[in-house]
């Protein structure tokens, strides 16, 4: 599966879409009102096709109406709550979840139909595969975009590397055999303007740059994840700890380095390469000497900042993180 987005051009567009998005919330709220209702009188919980026949939306494709019922139920069973949070056009964003049936998309120009009337797109790219499902969103900025998502078969080249990721701060990505990826750290750069935008509350620029902030580091992690996907055929992640450091004056440095986004991509651009990505514990992977296996590097939240050092066993000269990237890859038996 791949999912292509586009941005929506025309600002026309975009009130129809809020008074639509709108149409969705009520959906959602009624949903949950319905099932709340129900209970208080029967002591029971109606499933979806029994509250599915209960919803129904003037203005509103029957087809979205039913998607927005199947997701409600989805999320009610995958937090386990009975009641989820209402939905209001000031608290969230516009989402309107469509089918084949209630949009026609050209894959040739980009352009599609929605409800008896075009929209025209920034059409980047060509669709590659079988159209499933469709839906469009609005982002922080007020900007709204569509979201296709196809069966696809790719059959993409990988490399012959076998290596193991240390993921950090400083580097963002430390391989076993050396290779470092590493960028600044946009939070702190642009930190000093944030600051003063929001103190000036200038919400419409602060939003900007945020979203600034956010575009190149999803930009970085693409390029990183797919370069490592294309050359290699076996990598191993190592699962950082980030709760726990998470709670020290790393916060902000491991916020920035989002590992869990790149962990996530590296997952699904396996698949599309056809090479193995596993994610294993990297416990005491920075204070075992690659060589001896003996455990005399340093460890600690004090120790931090020692970036080399030599085994007392074996007198190796260890790279901190690159020693523990090759702690992860011989984590792995059978390599």
């Amino acid at each position: 599966m791949i999912t292509y987005r586009y941005r929506i051009k025309d600002s026309i567009d975009i009130k129809f879409l809020k008074s639509i998005a709108g149409k969705v919330n009520h959906a959602w709220n009624t949903a949950q009102h319905t099932k709340l209702e129900y209970h208080k009188i029967n002591n029971k919980w109606l499933n979806y096709k029994n509250l599915q026949r209960e919803i129904k939306v003037a203005g509103l494709h029957s087809a979205t109406t039913q998607h927005v019922v199947k997701e409600y139920v989805k999320k009610c069973g995958q937090f386990t709550k009975a009641k989820l949070r209402w939905r209001t056009g000031k608290k969230n964003l516009g989402w309107i979840p469509c089918t084949n049936q209630s949009v026609k998309f050209d894959k040739y120009t980009g352009n599609f139909q929605f409800m008896k009337r075009k929209f025209r797109v920034w059409y980047s790219r060509f669709i590659i595969g079988k159209i499933m499902t469709v839906s469009l969103n609005e982002d922080s900025r007020g900007r709204w975009y569509i979201n296709v998502v196809c069966d696809v078969v790719v059959g993409k080249q990988h490399g012959e590397r076998k290596i193991g990721i240390d993921l950090g701060c400083k580097d963002q990505l430390t391989c076993s055999d050396g290779v470092k990826y590493s960028r600044d750290n946009l939070t702190r750069k642009h930190e000093k303007k944030l600051a003063t935008i929001q103190r000036a509350r200038k919400k419409r620029q602060t939003k900007t740059l945020h979203a600034k902030i956010k575009n190149k580091r999803n930009d970085w992690n693409h390029k990183t994840t797919t370069e490592v996907c294309t050359t290699s055929k076996l990598v191993i992640v190592g699962n950082i700890g980030s709760k726990g450091l998470c709670k020290t004056k790393l916060a902000k440095s491991l916020y920035d380095a989002s590992h869990a986004q790149i962990k996530t991509m590296l997952l699904y651009k396996a698949i599309r390469h056809g090479m193995v990505v596993k994610i294993v514990s990297e416990k005491f992977s920075t204070v075992t000497c690659s060589v001896c296996n003996v455990r005399s590097g340093p460890s600690g939240l004090s120790a931090l900042g020692v970036r080399q050092w030599i085994c007392l066993e074996c007198g190796a000269n260890h790279d901190r993180d690159v020693n523990a990237a090759r702690n992860i890859l011989l984590s792995v038996r059978g390599i």
